[in-house]
């Protein structure tokens, strides 16, 4: 792995993980904005499902990156964890699509009347989730990162020099 790719992967891992901690911050304050006293309406508002999906938005591309880290530094990504991509931001687009249903003329309450939370848009923004996590679930590299576990485990033993005899009983 040339050292440019290394940094890429770096960068990509502290900027996803930056991403994530953003993202759930903002994902939770949209939820739950009462748990930092910033609840202003009685019902789910705009601006709150607008936090919401930024925020989800921002684990969205934050996870992407970390997926993109984790895989081979070449670039292309193996067609699973392109289609799990693919599942994962159809996902996204389902849970934004079900939130603003009202905003876009889709819901049972559409503009000028107060945006309107109800169950089908929670209904809508679950399964988009569970798309997203389906999704991730599909593209994540379970395998290559097991064989890179075990391949910096393995330079350890052997470049770290002494074992015991019971160590070295124990690996064979």
């Amino acid at each position: 792995m040339s050292e440019q790719n290394n940094v890429t992967q770096v960068i990509r891992r502290q900027v996803g993980a930056f991403l994530l901690g953003l993202g759930f911050l903002l994902l939770v304050l949209g939820a739950r904005p009462e748990w930092f006293g910033l609840s202003l309406a009685p019902a789910i508002g705009f601006m709150q499902i607008l936090t919401f999906l930024t925020g989800l938005g921002f684990v969205t591309f934050g996870l992407y990156l970390r997926l993109l880290a984790s895989w081979h530094a070449n670039g292309a990504l193996p067609l699973r964890a392109d289609l799990g991509m693919r599942i994962a931001v159809t996902g996204y687009i389902l849970a934004a699509v079900a939130a603003l249903a009202d905003v876009l003329g889709l819901g049972s309450h559409p503009l000028p009347n107060e945006t309107y939370f109800g169950p089908w848009q929670y209904t809508g923004i679950l399964l988009g989730l569970g798309m997203l996590v389906v999704g991730y679930a599909i593209a994540w590299p379970w395998k290559v990162l097991h064989h890179a576990s075990k391949k910096d485990a393995h330079h350890e033993r052997t470049d770290g020099g002494h074992q015991s005899q019971g160590e070295a009983g124990l690996s064979h």
